[in-house]
């Protein structure tokens, strides 16, 4: 069943979440369609909208899925319900929600002082939830904008890190934006805070997902560098469906390790 929440937000999610047979949970901040093509490096891209929205590492089955962002029209609203309802035809024990809203701290704060505790009380385990922001801009933002996004970012973080001895802080991603080799993944916003992450490692990153993407299936990459390993192991595609019976958060690093195209020395 998909719903979208206009009002009295937080006491019609609650209303919402009284039933809670879901043992995987996802929550997306700004993922709405904007537009149906980007300009990325001077290429015109389709628009990842859909898997923001819905990502293929999602599950088929109890499943909660969280969007927030503001749709501004009717025919946005209903375009973004035929999305989700078309999804969850194929779905058992699933429920999307859109929350059609600008997030701020209050917001978010009150979102999660409902919803957490609600995960703690279903033992939702860290491995089975994923937040995820996808605030960027595609253009340089102006000052209000910058901050607005700041704001989103260090609420989330803060927030995860005092509830219940940080037990979801891990499940805390964030999107790389409009970079072209990237556009497809998250990484673990917690993770790369500890992480000595420079332009150098990026570049080559994007080279290894690069090569990895267009070569063949027999295409394997060797990596000698721990650093870059250890930043793999901490990104998520986006795009890349995996079988049902894998872990909901399957890194980057441990997909091609486990089909074997990716060798670390």
């Amino acid at each position: 069943m998909s719903s979208l929440i206009e009002n009295n937000f937080l006491q019609n999610l609650s209303d919402e979440l009284a039933n809670f047979p879901y043992r995987y949970v996802y929550i997306s901040f700004g993922s709405k369609f904007n537009t149906k093509y980007v300009q990325i490096a001077g290429t015109s891209q389709k628009t990842n909208a859909s898997i923001q929205i819905l990502p293929k590492f999602l599950k088929k089955n109890d499943q909660l899925v969280i969007m927030i962002d503001h749709l501004t029209t009717n025919d946005t609203k209903e375009d973004h319900l035929k999305f989700l309802n078309d999804r969850l035809l194929h779905s058992n024990n699933t429920k999307y929600i859109i929350l059609n809203t600008y997030a701020n701290e209050i917001f978010i704060k009150g979102l999660f002082d409902i919803l957490l505790p609600k995960l703690i009380e279903h033992h939702i385990n860290s491995n089975n939830l994923i937040i995820a922001t996808f605030i960027k801009f595609l253009s340089e933002p102006n000052y209000q904008e910058k901050e607005s996004a700041l704001l989103v970012s260090k609420t989330i973080y803060y927030y995860l890190k005092e509830f219940e001895e940080s037990k979801y802080l891990s499940c805390y991603y964030e999107w790389f934006g409009y970079r072209r080799e990237l556009y497809n993944y998250i990484f673990n916003f917690q993770a790369l805070k500890s992480k000595q992450v420079t332009i150098e490692h990026l570049y080559e990153i994007e080279t290894i997902l690069k090569n990895l993407t267009n070569g063949s299936i027999s295409t394997t990459m060797v990596v000698q560098n721990q650093n870059i390993s250890s930043v793999l192991d901490i990104i998520i595609p986006l795009h890349i469906k995996k079988d049902d019976t894998d872990e909901f958060n399957v890194t980057i690093y441990k997909y091609h390790i486990s089909n074997k195209r990716l060798v670390v020395v």
